[in-house]
């Protein structure tokens, strides 16, 4: 990874005045620094000694990696101790979405600013989902999967969802299911699924 974020911070501890469950917990400190590395390397100086740190990285672009929760490091007086941190990059699978008159999924003239056609990943034990690929203009679509998610689909515990904003701003139409093994991981062999269009 060439180009990240470095974050350092203590582990949160309780306020010394913190007197019911409601008080917030703080941290004592806090660093985040900008690096653009070709070796993927980083150098953090100015920490004060003798506290625990949770060494965060945060790639410019983190869509394409798995969220990294830090690495614990006691940072002694004296010491400049090396970190290894490893992130996952997520695998990108592909597919073609098209209506069933062969027009794509896609909006060249948005009805709304915002307004997109994409692929939304839900738990069947949660209400909300999130995107996880954006159709683009000849209807192909990218989808970035994290391990987790990847073994909810294939346990059937997940699915994909294709949404297909309407012409009222913030009007969103569900367009229908992506089969999951339906992707591919080489673009050159991506299947060309079809769909009804949603009715207004």
């Amino acid at each position: 990874i060439h180009q990240f974020f470095v974050r350092a911070g203590t582990w949160p501890e309780m306020n010394a005045k913190r007197e019911k469950p409601s008080d917030e917990m703080v941290y004592a400190f806090e660093y985040q620094l900008a690096m653009v590395s070709e070796e993927g390397r980083f150098k953090v100086t100015g920490l004060p000694a003798g506290q625990k740190y949770s060494i965060q990285i945060v790639p410019f672009d983190n869509s394409a990696y798995e969220f990294h929760r830090g690495v614990d490091q006691q940072l002694e007086p004296g010491q400049s101790p090396d970190v290894t941190v490893e992130l996952y990059a997520k695998p990108v699978l592909y597919a073609r979405i098209l209506f069933e008159d062969g027009e794509p999924v896609y909006l060249a003239s948005p009805p709304w600013p915002d307004a997109k056609a994409d692929v939304s990943y839900h738990q069947d034990d949660m209400a909300m989902g999130w995107g996880v690929g954006e159709i683009q203009a000849d209807g192909q679509v990218r989808v970035r999967l994290e391990r987790t998610e990847l073994d909810e689909l294939k346990s059937g515990k997940a699915k994909l969802n294709i949404h297909y904003p309407g012409q009222k701003k913030n009007g969103i139409y569900g367009a229908g299911v992506l089969p999951f093994e339906k992707l591919s991981p080489d673009p050159a062999k991506m299947e060309t699924l079809k769909f009804p269009r949603p009715k207004p």
